[in-house]
């Protein structure tokens, strides 16, 4: 069984589409969190996850549409302004009945879903320079899928698979291209890819509707021509 892996959409229709697209041969697509937030179509995104029978759990930023932080920054401020006063009712209260974690079995694979960390499931950051990594020993799965982070990595921990794919909507690794990782459960392998798509015209539209500049543009970052990031630990 091949398992799509996604996280860190932030509202981006066209990385999400770029990335479906990608993956339209896989078995499953799990999604790690932040539907929402940063960019344009909130409801699209929503609708397309859905739509296609996605499992997907909350976010940090999903959470902010009912709970906002005590304090946030000028661009969280006009994030959750805009996506408040453009999210549907069925959009919101999907969101707001989606879990912070999920469990599932797939293909006799223990897999769980975090946001942030299994011990703050919204608001840890789990980077590739983690300290503690044998906390996930204590973990009762056998992969564990993170976002929050915008940054893809690979990690085994006393035969546990850590997986952050990366952020499909908004990379912070110096690649703007929509970033996803499929697991095949067979050999337990995981490819990290990205989808090529026009980030010039989702972050000008992100301008034009006052939400801030999402990403750097495109022509101000270098663009690698592999599609795949490889596959590491």
């Amino acid at each position: 069984m091949r398992i799509g892996l996604i996280a860190d959409v932030h509202a981006n229709l066209q990385a999400l589409r770029a990335v479906l697209e990608a993956l339209s041969g896989v078995d499953a697509i799990l999604c790690a969190g932040d539907l929402t937030g940063y960019f344009t179509c909130p409801n699209e995104v929503i609708d397309e996850l859905s739509g296609r029978g996605i499992e997907f759990i909350a976010g940090n930023h999903d959470v902010y549409l009912r709970r906002p932080p005590a304090s946030a920054n000028a661009t969280l401020r006009r994030s959750l302004e805009f996506t408040r006063a453009t999210i549907t009712k069925k959009n919101a209260d999907a969101l707001a009945a989606a879990p912070c974690q999920k469990h599932l079995t797939l293909d006799g694979l223990r897999i769980s879903l975090f946001h942030g960390s299994p011990w703050d499931a919204q608001e840890q950051y789990i980077y590739p320079d983690f300290k503690d990594w044998q906390r996930f020993a204590e973990v009762d799965a056998d992969v564990i899928v993170l976002g929050h982070t915008h940054r893809p990595f690979l990690r085994e921990v006393a035969g546990r698979l850590v997986i952050n794919p990366g952020s499909c909507g908004q990379p912070r690794d110096g690649d703007p291209r929509a970033s996803f990782a499929v697991l095949d459960t067979r050999t337990r392998q995981v490819q990290f890819a990205r989808a090529a798509y026009d980030v010039d015209a989702a972050v000008d539209e992100a301008q034009r509707l006052g939400l801030g500049r999402p990403l750097h543009k495109s022509t101000s970052l270098r663009i690698p021509t592999s599609s795949a990031n490889g596959v590491g630990n």
